[in-house]
């Protein structure tokens, strides 16, 4: 009876506990390496050689990609290509990372562009960054990319680092998804 009283004791304590439990969302920019339809998996190869495997549910967003398009995957990987540049957003539990977003580079996706960042605005969520040509655009951080900014900021996302911005366009604003330190 003291057992079980001390096991229903420690539930009651691990619960909140469990419940409570913070996901964090990570990020990394890559390329779909290979695609295995039927695990719905995308294996995207980073800058550095290391393979990220995250599953692809119907629950995650999928931008840039044309899956009516003859010959692309269908279901929720929405036209994922091999070889297609992304940013992806995952969470992960255990040894399982599952994607929020990936979103496409290049044609139809995210533009690239490579600078210095110049200042970082946490309060109102922006980034200005002087390009190569020597103009400077300020990017507002998306929901992702400010998830991710503190653990960023920690690698090295601060005024003067050398970082290329994942962005796109919105009511005529410049809207950074991704931040990548060189």
């Amino acid at each position: 009876m003291k057992s079980m009283m001390m096991t229903a004791l420690a539930a009651l304590v691990m619960v909140p506990a469990l419940c409570s439990a913070r996901t964090d969302v990570r990020a990394v920019y890559g390329t779909v390496d290979e695609i295995a339809v039927e695990r719905e998996t995308a294996v995207v190869k980073a800058a550095d050689g290391t393979l990220y495997t995250v599953e692809v549910t119907k629950t995650s967003e999928v931008l840039g990609f044309e899956p009516e398009r003859q010959g692309v995957v269908k279901g929720a990987l929405h036209g994922v290509t091999k070889g297609s540049d992304v940013v992806v957003y995952y969470t992960v539990a255990g040894t399982r990372q599952s994607a929020l977003k990936i979103q496409k580079v290049g044609d139809k996706g995210l533009k690239a562009t490579e600078g210095t960042v110049q200042a970082i605005d946490e309060g109102a969520r922006t980034v200005a960054v002087k390009a190569k040509d020597g103009s400077v655009k300020t990017y507002k951080l998306s929901e992702h990319a400010t998830k991710t900014a503190a653990k960023d900021t920690a690698h090295g996302v601060a005024a003067g680092a050398h970082v290329v911005v994942y962005s796109s366009e919105a009511s005529g604003h410049a809207i950074a998804h991704f931040v990548r330190v060189l």
